[in-house]
Parts: structure tokens; C-alpha cells; sequence
């Protein structure tokens, strides 16, 4: 079962242009205090995205960044995210 963190809904003013995937979730980072761990050989392929400019939800944020590079994330603890592979049955967070 999944398990409901509070990062997950609390919003964030974001301001992160468009920019290589890595760069992308360095700035989330940054701009929520977050720490974000991933698959390094998909973090570090040169597909550019974003610009997400606003407020967002962690969730809202992770799902805009990743999911058109075949990625979604979990929450390890209330303070971080791990990057993994969208399994081929479009499954979600776990």
C-alpha cells in the first residue's frame, strides 16, 4: 500500500526553466528542500525538460518532469525521492 506524505501535497512556488532532465531535478532540490536520488544513466540522457513556473505539488512536479521520459518517482521518507523506471505496465508510485 502506498503510504501518504505530506511533501506529496504541500505546494511549492517553482521556477525552473527548461533544461536537461538532471539540471531540472537539481533545481526542484533546491527550491524544496528535497533530496532526489535516481537512475544516473536516465537522469544524465540530454532530453530537455520543463519549464515548470508556478506553484506546484511535489507529485504535480515529478509527474511533469518525468513521466514523457518514461520515469516516475516514490517517496523513500518525508524527505526523499527516489527516480526509477515506469514498469511496462504503467504502474505508478509504489
Amino acid at each position: 500500500m502506498a503510504q501518504s506524505w505530506p511533501a506529496l501535497t504541500e505546494e511549492y512556488q517553482l521556477d525552473i526553466p527548461q533544461q536537461p532532465l538532471n539540471a531540472a531535478l537539481q533545481d526542484l532540490a533546491r527550491q524544496t528542500g528535497l533530496q532526489i536520488a535516481g537512475l544516473s544513466e536516465a537522469l544524465s540522457h540530454g532530453s530537455n525538460v520543463g519549464p515548470l513556473k508556478g506553484r506546484y505539488t511535489i507529485q504535480m512536479a515529478m509527474d511533469a518532469l518525468l513521466r514523457a521520459q518514461g520515469l516516475t518517482f516514490s517517496m523513500v521518507d518525508p524527505h526523499t525521492v527516489a527516480v526509477h523506471r515506469l514498469d511496462t505496465r504503467g504502474s505508478a508510485r509504489s
